[in-house]
């Protein structure tokens, strides 16, 4: 079944794919976090990294993949202490073989990749100085930023499953481009209004922010980055996923 334009996209927003391929692990710090930036090609470009470095990053996630989590690349729905334990220290392990300047870039380009993610994680409440008050409402904003992400894609499931396979038959053309219209028109609207929730949810967090405090989250940001990789889904525009 094939679909075209604005309804691809809406399939890619509410699936929510992540274009470079780093998934969010919830209890990751986010320094351990940018470690698994390195799986891509493109961010190894990006950081100037060695060969030798690209070696040992490459055989470190091979090692991981076959013995830790064969579907690295994926969020774990539930993690047993141990899991979390072993990821905590696979991600110390691989962030040594990056240079402090390296791994300045890679914080940067962590929290660009987070997104509002990033401010439910502990060390970027406490490197902000985030009282107990802007704690709790970034994590209240992001929670109802989730719940209605969660019925955008519940809409798209409950799409998915009303389609009828009879309308790949040639016989049922018109059917099956009604509907795909219909299609395109909801998610081209709930994506609009999903993009207007997310910026409402990072307005309401940096607006409780004092002067000095967004001051120092936008050094901690620092600037867009925009990645292209040799491949067309490692491609990341950072500039679409600032907080």
């Amino acid at each position: 079944m094939k679909f075209s334009g604005v309804f691809c996209l809406a399939l890619v927003l509410c699936a929510g794919c992540n274009v470079d391929n780093v998934p969010n692990q919830p209890y990751l710090t986010a320094r351990q976090e940018y470690a698994f930036l390195l799986a891509s090609d493109a961010i190894g470009i990006e950081i100037h990294a060695t060969a030798e470095q690209e070696r040992q990053w490459h055989d470190s996630f091979e090692w991981y993949q076959t013995e830790v989590n064969p579907n690295f690349l994926s969020i774990r729905q539930a993690a047993s202490t141990e899991e979390m334990e072993r990821d905590q220290a696979f991600a110390e392990r691989v962030l040594t073989y990056a240079t402090p300047g390296q791994q300045g870039w890679l914080l940067q380009l962590g929290l660009q990749k987070l997104g509002l993610d990033a401010f439910s994680k502990e060390d970027v409440q406490a490197e902000l100085h985030f009282t107990d008050y802007q704690a709790s409402q970034a994590n209240e904003c992001l929670a109802e930023y989730r719940a209605k992400q969660h019925i955008y894609e519940q809409d798209l499931d409950d799409y998915l499953a009303k389609y009828d396979q009879r309308w790949d038959r040639p016989e049922f053309r018109r059917e099956k481009k009604e509907y795909e219209e219909q299609g395109e028109r909801l998610f081209s609207n709930r994506s609009a209004q999903l993009e207007q929730d997310l910026k409402n949810a990072r307005n309401l967090i940096v607006g409780a922010m004092t002067p000095d405090q967004a001051t120092h989250w936008m050094k901690m940001l620092g600037a867009p980055y925009e990645f292209s990789g040799s491949n067309p889904d490692e491609t990341f525009h950072a500039s679409e996923s600032l907080p």
